[in-house]
């Protein structure tokens, strides 16, 4: 592998996984590693994202080199001087018609078919702001965006449906404006990974699902006498045997402490159930 700092990884039909780093592109075939860089013709050495066509050919987004076509014999590079908003590419994405959506830092180049700049998309024409993270593409054709812009504390999801542009931040429901990477199930829902947890965009009816990590923790594990019990809201507390069977289970309001001197020294589970979250934690009682 040419470099250990991976930045994307895509598989290709025929099996192959494709590894996207700062030096260069690798390739895995079985157990057989293909490098390729700048001197095999990829526009830089910066790779930030690969993207698979129905062709499959490959396109690879670059730091300071636009993106880059790859017909697995040849390059075809595609950078300012071709209409590309900018030369750092963030994201890539393929319509059923064959567009390829470029993001960049400074908004989207679509460019047809034919690899022929058509149109950009910027913060001027729908987009919450230009810095894009990632695209999808669903079935239907709608274009979903990832934005985020740090230094202006701005981030959502954009949704392009072929003639508006719809636009979903942490008012509607989004567990976390650093939006990073996304991508669409097979009922055309969006799941969006943040800065802090996870959100679903339903196909039909928008934000509904969140998820992030329990903000409940439990201590002292293993334990002999008590266990102590983290957490800000109402719980409901279950220790289960490795058999199944709920041996312990009770609501703590402003309790933060269980006594399990009486239960057989072991292996548990304690599920800590709350409005938002069910997590479930090996216990080692001695």
């Amino acid at each position: 592998m040419i470099d250990n700092d991976v930045k994307y990884i895509t598989g290709d039909n025929d099996g192959s996984i494709w590894f996207a780093t700062f030096s260069g592109v690798s390739r895995l075939v079985d157990t057989i590693w293909t490098n390729f860089t700048s001197s095999e013709g990829l526009a830089s050495d910066l790779v930030n994202y690969i993207e698979i066509d129905k062709l499959g050919n490959k396109w690879f987004g670059t730091w300071m080199g636009g993106f880059c076509k790859y017909d697995n014999a040849t390059f075809t590079t595609f950078n300012a001087g071709d209409g590309l908003l900018d030369d750092n590419v963030s994201a890539i994405a393929i319509d059923k018609s064959n567009h390829k959506w470029i993001g960049t830092y400074y908004g989207i180049s679509i460019f047809d078919e034919s690899n022929i700049w058509t149109k950009n998309y910027a913060d001027t024409n729908g987009l919450y702001n230009n810095i894009i993270q990632d695209i999808a593409v669903d079935t239907s054709g709608n274009i979903f965006v990832s934005v985020f812009a740090d230094y202006l504390g701005e981030g959502g999801i954009c949704v392009f449906n072929g003639i508006n542009w719809t636009t979903y931040t942490e008012t509607d429901g989004l567990v976390n404006k650093i939006v990073k990477r996304i991508a669409v199930d097979r009922n055309e829902n969006l799941w969006i990974a943040t800065g802090n947890g996870i959100s679903m965009l339903a196909a039909q009816t928008g934000i509904e699902k969140n998820s992030k990590k329990s903000e409940i923790s439990i201590y002292p594990n293993p334990t002999k006498d008590l266990l102590y019990i983290s957490h800000y809201k109402p719980i409901t507390v279950k220790i289960i045997d490795i058999t199944g069977q709920i041996i312990y289970a009770s609501e703590l309001n402003s309790e933060k402490q269980i006594d399990v001197s009486n239960i057989v020294s072991g292996t548990y589970v304690v599920q800590i159930i709350n409005n938002e979250v069910i997590s479930n934690n090996k216990l080692i009682i001695q």
